[in-house]
This record gives C-alpha cells, structure tokens and sequence, in this order.
C-alpha cells in the first residue's frame, strides 16, 4: 500500500515540477526605462525682435539612417553604432525635435502662426530639417562602455518659401556636450543640454533668413 502511494505521488510531483519551471520562464522581463528630449523652453518674446506677418510650417524632421529608431546610440567605433538595451526615447529623435522646435518658433513670437508638423495647412514658409546625428561617443572601446564621453547632436536646416518651393537658406548646428556619466543616463542628460542649446540657433537661423517681402504665388498646403 505504501508502495501505491509513492506511485501515484509521482505525477503529482512531476506536474508540479513542470508546472513550476513554465513559471519561471514566463516571468516578465523588465521594461526598457523612457526618456524623453525636451530642451525645456523658456524662450521669451522679445519686443524689439522682428515680427513676421508669415505662417511658418515645421515640416516633420528627416533621420539619418542609425538614428531613425527610439534607441539612444552610442558610438565607441568610428563605423559602429550601437545602442543601450535597456534604455529609449519616448519617441523617435527626430519626431521629439520637431516638436521641440516647434515651441521654441512659437515662444519666440517672430512669426504669425507657427504650425506643427502633423498640421496640414497652407503656409508661406517651411523649415525642413534633418537629424544627423545624436549619439554618445567614447573614448574607449570597453564593455560595457566606461570612461568620458560626450554627445553628439548634429542637424541640417532648410528655410523655404512655401509658395514657389524657393530655397531661402541653408545652415547646419554641430553641437557637443559632455555626458556626467558613462551610461544611458548620461548621454539622455547631454542630449537635452545639448537641445536647449541649438534651439536659440534654430530660431535664430530663421529669423535672420525670413524676407520682408514673398512671392505673390497662392498658397499651398504641404
């Protein structure tokens, strides 16, 4: 009779056994930590400061390949690229950046109205932008990475008129900021350092190539 019993528990052992091991391997994995890129502006109108009676449109940003993903990069080769696993932006780069200038033009006061990129309205001009880089590049090669480091924020700018796609200006900002730490984190905190600077430059850009004066051709929506 004991012999039966020890039998018959077997099963039992075994399917908790199973039972068990399945937990384990369907325990959840930790979520990536977001971030987001914000430059947090404080642009303040300025009363002596050109005012333009002109709609502007911030088209969606373009991205370089490698960058055109929510993963934040980091460069410790000059031909690699790689990224943190455990770390993301909120959003693609690029799509942050657009709305980041997108206040920034508005706080600024220079323009008329200042449309969103997800707004499809006629305007007189547009500012087209591409991300070129935003990474955090090192000095060394060790894993995981260690030591200083800096980050890279680097874009293209183009300032249309809107009514006869006429280039106004073309510019460039190549910026860098020191990383406080050798991780994820710091190269989020060097990345909106950098951010905060580039704004002013931004606006800057466009209010110094907004003409008095456009064409007459009828507006357009883009």
């Amino acid at each position: 009779m004991n012999l039966r019993l020890i039998f018959t528990s077997l099963p039992s052992l075994s399917l908790a056994m199973l039972l068990s091991g399945c937990g384990s391997l369907l325990a959840p994995q930790a979520a990536p930590v977001t971030y987001r890129l914000s430059a947090d502006n404080t642009l303040q109108t300025n009363s002596t400061q050109a005012r333009f009676p002109w709609t502007l449109q911030v088209a969606a940003p373009l991205s370089e390949a490698g960058f055109n993903t929510s993963s934040i990069a980091y460069r410790q080769h000059a031909y690699r690229l790689d990224y943190y696993t455990m770390s993301r932006w909120i959003d693609q780069p690029a799509t942050l950046l657009g709305e980041q200038i997108t206040l920034a033009l508005e706080q600024s006061g220079a323009y008329r109205v200042v449309l969103a990129p997800n707004v499809t309205l006629p305007s007189e001009l547009r500012l087209v932008t591409e991300l070129i880089a935003l990474e955090q590049v090192f000095s060394g090669s060790s894993t995981p990475p260690s030591g200083n480091s800096n980050v890279r924020l680097a874009l293209r700018m183009q300032l249309i008129d809107a009514r006869n796609s006429t280039i106004l200006a073309s510019g460039r900002i190549d910026l860098t900021q020191p990383a406080p730490s050798a991780d994820a984190l710091g190269a989020v905190t060097a990345a909106n350092n950098a951010l905060r600077e580039a704004m002013p430059k931004i606006v800057q850009f466009c209010i110094e190539n907004t003409p008095k004066t456009l064409s007459t051709a009828p507006l357009t929506a883009r």
